[in-house]
């Protein structure tokens, strides 16, 4: 199971109601009754997710800091898997005093982090570009079998510095020491020791398919093969600025020609924003509950998720019914969306 939550933002524009009465900005006690309301609700839901289940929450600066303390204490600090930032207004909020804001975040909670699955994104046309190269097992992109980033220097993993000996004339790798081959070390352009990619065990089972010797500036340096399969996706980022994620355009827009008219829900999400944290973190039998289910955009696009995958994801919406919100659009949305629009 996975909770998708779009919780009141309490930005003080009699939005949000506690305990029959509107909370305004004057209100001294106005984050203390937000967080005493999210509180209830998000230890209700540690009790309903599943040992797989990941929660997600959207939410902006006004309750960002007090919330993800909240989540922290509830769901632990360890089961944290990331905090995501969705640019949904590419222009920038003009009513904003100093700073145009542009973002909101996405918090992503795991039940027990242990048992938690996060998918990459499938690859897009575009993705699949950069595979440029092919062989006889399938099309693959390069890149240096030296490590990079963290623990990438020989102090930090001894065992990952090794030579390795290329025969140019035969093209050949190996690990033993012969007359009139090169010796290769991990070293980069600026001649610090780094490490290999893989240990000498890997090596030996997977260089003969996976590696490749190329000059660079006329020095012979070692590559790897990074293949594109079946199960090739793309790693998701903690950044999300496509124009896709635009509330606008994929949201206000969206509702008016799901309904034929103009003016039916305040600050709707992206549909392409929901679906694609969905896409990553459930699987195709996966049960999804929304208790802020505002427009009804994780209806829609678990609908739409299932019709690409050919999954069977159920969804759970929950509200209120404030405004006569669920009976003159959320409901509404789901059977439009379900009947064909």
């Amino acid at each position: 199971m996975s909770f998708t939550l779009d919780p009141p933002y309490n930005t003080g524009n009699k939005s949000w109601m506690y305990n029959n009465n509107y909370i305004d900005k004057e209100d001294r006690y106005r984050h203390s009754k937000w967080i005493s309301f999210m509180n209830k609700r998000l230890r209700l839901a540690k009790r309903l997710l599943n040992d797989t289940g990941i929660i997600i929450c959207a939410i902006d600066d006004y309750e960002f800091a007090p919330l993800k303390l909240l989540f922290d204490k509830i769901f632990g600090e360890q089961n944290r898997l990331g905090t995501l930032v969705v640019v949904h207004n590419p222009r920038g909020r003009n009513d904003d005093k100093f700073f145009a804001s542009q973002h909101e975040y996405l918090l992503v909670y795991a039940k027990n982090e242990n048992n938690a699955t996060v998918h990459n994104f499938t690859l897009t046309e575009e993705d699949k570009k950069q595979y440029k190269k092919s062989d006889d097992i399938s099309p693959f992109a390069e890149t240096s079998y030296i490590r990079t980033g963290n623990n990438s220097k020989r102090t930090e993993r001894p065992n990952l510095f090794y030579p390795i000996y290329y025969n140019e004339k035969a093209n050949e790798l190996s690990l033993n020491k012969q007359q009139g081959w090169e010796e290769l070390f991990p070293l980069n352009k600026d001649k610090e020791e780094k490490t290999w990619r893989w240990g000498k065990e890997t090596f030996l089972k997977q260089h003969s398919t996976e590696l490749f010797v190329k000059k660079v500036k006329g020095e012979n340096k070692i590559y790897k093969k990074r293949r594109l399969t079946e199960d090739t996706g793309k790693r998701p980022k903690t950044i999300w600025h496509q124009p896709k994620y635009d509330a606008s355009s994929n949201g206000i827009m969206l509702l008016q020609k799901i309904f034929s008219k103009k003016q039916t829900f305040n600050y709707p999400k992206s549909i392409y924003a929901v679906k694609d944290i969905l896409e990553i973190t459930t699987n195709q039998d996966s049960t999804v509950l929304d208790f802020f289910a505002g427009s009804g955009t994780t209806g829609q696009a678990v609908l739409e998720l299932n019709k690409e995958d050919g999954g069977n994801r159920q969804f759970i919406l929950c509200t209120n019914n404030e405004s006569q919100i669920c009976e003159d659009v959320t409901y509404p949305r789901v059977k439009k969306v379900i009947e064909g629009y």
